[in-house]
């Protein structure tokens, strides 16, 4: 159970996570509302192991308010602590990307 700390302006009332054995995959989440309902819930399956990191390749997330409606995201490929130039993280290459 995650809940924010008091006084901190938030996005959740709580998130509660389910995670696997031995490996602490991340297989379920549920976001909650500041008034305790279920805003919306991701769960992970097709658990895998890229190199060193073991993933859940299948992402669905649902929302209770709208049944019937779902965002899916899978991963065929993962690839992890790839070199990233400095020079990404600046406004100049953010704005450049913008423009392209």
């Amino acid at each position: 159970e995650c809940l924010p700390k008091p006084n901190a302006p938030i996005a959740w009332g709580k998130v509660l996570v389910w995670v696997r054995n031995p490996d602490a995959v991340p297989v379920k989440q549920e976001f909650y509302t500041e008034n305790g309902e279920v805003a919306k819930t991701l769960v992970g399956t097709d658990i895998r192991t890229f190199g060193k990191h073991t993933v859940a390749t299948k992402l669905s997330m649902t929302l209770p308010r709208k049944p019937g409606n779902e965002t899916r995201i899978e991963y065929r490929k993962l690839e992890f602590d790839l070199p990233i130039p400095s020079s990404t993280f600046t406004q100049e290459f953010l704005k450049k990307r913008v423009r392209d």
